[in-house]
């Protein structure tokens, strides 16, 4: 009856003979498939020892290196994720330096460096309240906390923050020294 129907379609002129042929092949091929399916639901031995193709050392070889190419982008979009959020950071929690009178002199990579700041900033740098960020080669002072969370992502851009573990011992040395309060490193 199918084929009265394909014949019918083909007199009308809604399909072609290329076009019954190939619908008929998928048929076929379906039916192929379901039968196949069956038979593994009814013995699931068979299909669990069914071997598998075996890789080439080329193959393995593609393998290792898409793997270790996809763990390289990853560490990459990482790198500029976690630059990102420490971009953000201290964009939006920098404080305003403007007005700065006063010279602030840090370490940086075996130089000193100069930042002008008023008292109040200076006594807080002093005081390791706020701390000094190398963003891209600027500097810029942030709070405490928010210098502690960058320095979970890059420790190596944070001044100010390391020093808090060894000053106990120094502070001890020279309890005795008082420093007065118009010295100005």
């Amino acid at each position: 009856m199918a084929n009265l129907l394909a014949e019918q379609l083909l007199k009308a002129g809604l399909v072609n003979k290329d076009r019954l042929k190939s619908l008929e092949k998928e048929k076929h091929k379906g039916k192929k498939t379901k039968t196949a399916k069956k038979e593994i639901r009814r013995n699931p031995e068979k299909s669990k020892n069914v071997s598998r193709p075996q890789l080439t050392d080329e193959q393995k070889q593609k393998i290792q290196h898409d793997r270790a190419l996809s763990k390289l982008q990853q560490e990459k979009a990482q790198a500029r994720s976690a630059q990102a959020e420490i971009k953000q950071l201290v964009v939006h929690n920098k404080v305003d330096r403007t007005g700065g009178e006063e010279d602030y002199q840090y370490a940086y990579k075996g130089k000193i460096r100069k930042m002008l700041v008023n008292p109040e900033l200076r006594g807080q740098l002093v005081s390791g309240a706020m701390c000094i960020v190398n963003l891209d080669g600027q500097f810029e002072i942030v709070p405490k906390a928010i210098a502690a969370k960058i320095a979970e992502r890059r420790p190596t851009i944070v001044l100010g923050l390391e020093g808090e573990q060894g000053t106990s011992d120094i502070d001890e040395t020279y309890a005795d020294f008082q420093v007065p309060d118009d010295l100005i490193w």
